[in-house]
């Protein structure tokens, strides 16, 4: 599991709802139990993420493309599938939200404070980003979205109830938002300065998904803690690793999730072995 790599200070563990809630009030903690194990037993600590959407191809045996549970939907939430007939909530419907509720105070009555766990990001949208879907391929997208009740402002309220879900639950552990592109109507005003102010004012953690050689942020962004994850391994990039994390102590990052290709590359060692911040992307 690399788990026994001294250079590695942990891992991304990753998850979706409908796995841990399968049936509503019977929670299944054993993935993520399982997960942490080796990783625990080696000092090392782990980044935990829920989401209630992903691409079909994501995971596949974990339930990407299903992210939430059947049973939310049976409840009257409404959905939008996607090109990949990957199913997406109805985030904004109040049944959508008071279930979620119910998942994350389970969530933080087992695992928040656990020695274990560095920090737990907020499953906001697509993937747990800020951003209801991250396609950018399907022409349809907005009308869709439209067609179950996304506007802009409601898109916004609802990050702000999801939020709020979980400082209301996690009081030990570090929370993390991961701002993408969130809002899909263009709607002047809104933007990612919306979002990265929203949250250094609320005492959350950053987590920046476009980690590269060169990157650069906006002053806000630096005023808290923050996770810098590799946009793409190097492989794709054609970077070299040395100037991805090389940009990532440039930016004063908290610590750097890496790619399991990038970790596992034999030409990578000697920097990672002088690197001690690092985190481990499984994907």
């Amino acid at each position: 599991s690399n788990a026994d790599k001294a250079y590695l200070q942990g891992t991304y563990l990753g998850y979706y709802w409908s796995k841990l809630e399968p049936q509503q009030g019977q929670y299944n903690w054993n993935p993520i139990d399982e997960d942490i194990k080796p990783w625990a037993a080696n000092n090392k600590k782990v980044i935990l993420r829920v989401a209630t959407s992903g691409w079909a191809r994501w995971e596949p045996a974990s339930g990407s493309g299903h992210a939430t549970p059947q049973w939310v939907y049976d409840s009257g939430v409404r959905s939008m599938t996607e090109m990949d007939q990957s199913v997406h909530p109805e985030y904004w419907n109040p049944k959508f939200l008071a279930a979620y509720q119910s998942f994350v105070s389970a969530l933080a009555r087992r695992y928040d404070g656990n020695p274990a766990i560095a920090v737990v990001e907020i499953g906001i949208g697509d993937g747990g980003e800020t951003k209801v879907d991250t396609r950018r391929d399907n022409p349809q997208l907005l009308a869709q979205w439209q067609s179950i009740g996304y506007s802009d402002p409601v898109w916004w309220d609802t990050i702000q109830k999801v939020i709020n879900i979980y400082t209301g639950s996690f009081h030990t552990t570090p929370l993390v938002m991961l701002p993408d592109s969130s809002f899909i109507g263009k709607t002047g005003g809104y933007g990612e300065s919306m979002l990265v102010d929203y949250a250094t004012s609320h005492g959350l953690w950053l987590q920046d998904d476009g980690l590269a050689t060169g990157r650069t942020l906006q002053a806000t962004w630096l005023t808290v803690p923050r996770i810098e994850e590799q946009l793409v391994s190097t492989s794709q990039s054609g970077d070299s690793l040395h100037d991805d994390l090389q940009a990532a102590l440039n930016l004063k990052a908290t610590c750097a999730l890496i790619y399991v290709d990038d970790i596992n590359a034999p030409q990578n060692t000697t920097v990672l072995q002088q690197m001690d911040s690092l985190f481990l992307q499984n994907s």
